[in-house]
């Protein structure tokens, strides 16, 4: 849906980028939009953010295959020292919520012409509460389910504690019912 929406220009560019980082990264929103270009270590796949610029302080992302290669396509396009730039010369998105919105909506257009069989876990009404945050929660419950350990998963999301990275453990218990 999102590659649909940028193409036909519904949604915009870096909105498109900002969904496939969190995505790809786990990171937060707000370490994204005001990601700087020397931040980024293209040859080592990484982000080292510095202290200050996340909620947790300093912290190395280091980039899957994925990520890395988005961060290429949006080396192609920069214009200015963000990653994210804006219209508005010299500076970076800030709210994506429009287009969040614009989003959800066509997710939810999706869902209702499915059919039966393939709607069962799938409704319009799920996706009407999902935030832009809630990716970084699927990311998280993906690395769980892949069997990647809390330790790991804590340091990668930023969490000083583990305990804050557990609550993501009972969204990947799912799978093992359907065992």
């Amino acid at each position: 849906i999102i590659d649909k929406m940028e193409g036909n220009q519904s949604i915009p560019w870096q909105v498109a980028s900002l969904i496939r980082l969190i995505i790809f990264t786990g990171c937060r929103k707000g370490e994204i939009l005001s990601c700087q270009w020397r931040w980024i270590d293209i040859e080592n796949s990484k982000i080292d953010f510095p202290d200050g610029s996340t909620k947790t302080g300093k912290k190395t992302v280091w980039l899957n295959d994925s990520a890395a290669q988005e961060i290429q396509q949006l080396h192609s396009r920069k214009i200015n020292r963000w990653l994210l730039p804006s219209r508005s010369p010299g500076k970076h998105i800030t709210s994506p919520t429009k287009a969040w919105n614009k989003i959800i909506t066509q997710c939810a257009a999706d869902a209702t012409n499915l059919k039966p069989a393939e709607s069962e876990h799938v409704s319009p009404e799920k996706f009407s509460n999902l935030r832009i945050h809630d990716l970084r929660h699927t990311w998280a419950s993906l690395a769980i389910n892949q069997g990647i350990s809390l330790a790991i998963i804590a340091k990668a999301l930023g969490h000083k504690s583990q305990r804050t990275t557990q609550r993501y453990a009972p969204l990947a218990a799912n799978p093992v019912r359907d065992i």
